[in-house]
Parts: C-alpha cells; sequence; structure tokens
C-alpha cells in the first residue's frame, strides 16, 4: 500500500474526537459558536472524526450543520439527532475520492 502526498491540496483539516450523545451536542454547539463568529470550519479541506466526530464531520462535510444544530435547540426531544442524507451523502464522499485521486 502506498501513501499518496496530499501536503499540496489539503491546508486546512477539521479533525473530530468521539464522545457519544454528549460530544455530538458539544460539537454541534461549539462548531456553530465558532461560525457566527466568522470561523467557517466548513470550508476545511479534510474532514475526519471517530464515532461522535464522524456523524457530525458527516453534517459538517454534506451541508446539514445548520439543520443538526437546528434539531439540538427543540424542547421537544431529549434525543440528539444528527440529520442523515444517504444521497448527499455518498455523492460527497465519491466527489472527495475522485477530487484525492487528481494528481496536484
Amino acid at each position: 500500500m502506498s501513501r499518496r502526498d496530499t501536503s499540496s491540496r489539503a491546508q486546512r483539516a477539521l479533525v473530530l474526537a468521539g464522545g457519544g450523545v454528549s460530544g455530538i451536542a458539544w460539537m454541534l454547539r461549539l462548531i456553530d459558536g465558532l461560525r457566527r463568529r466568522g470561523v467557517d470550519l466548513t470550508a476545511a479541506d479534510l474532514i475526519v472524526g471517530t464515532s461522535a466526530g464522524a456523524r457530525v464531520g458527516a453534517a459538517v462535510a454534506t451541508g446539514a450543520l445548520e439543520q443538526a444544530v437546528e434539531r439540538q435547540r427543540w424542547a421537544d426531544t431529549s434525543e440528539i439527532v444528527v440529520p442523515f442524507d444517504p444521497a448527499t451523502y455518498f455523492a460527497t464522499s465519491t466527489r472527495l475520492e475522485a477530487e484525492a485521486a487528481e494528481p496536484p
């Protein structure tokens, strides 16, 4: 297996950890707070996450961040729900894979 040098393409990465349902809530609110103060983490060239971070990263990468944050504000549920649209997820994954395969 060879490692591809992506340093010339990836300028910024968003790395998200796990943390269960509280981690999802914490990360969503932090990302939303930073966004409202002018820090756009959705512009990251690379988004990676583990467990809860993968769910939040999927929301960020597919443009569902605002919807996920709004879901957090609903008083009628104690669940932490991250919206997931499989078609958007797979389209984004396919696009990112194609971009990664392009020569620098």
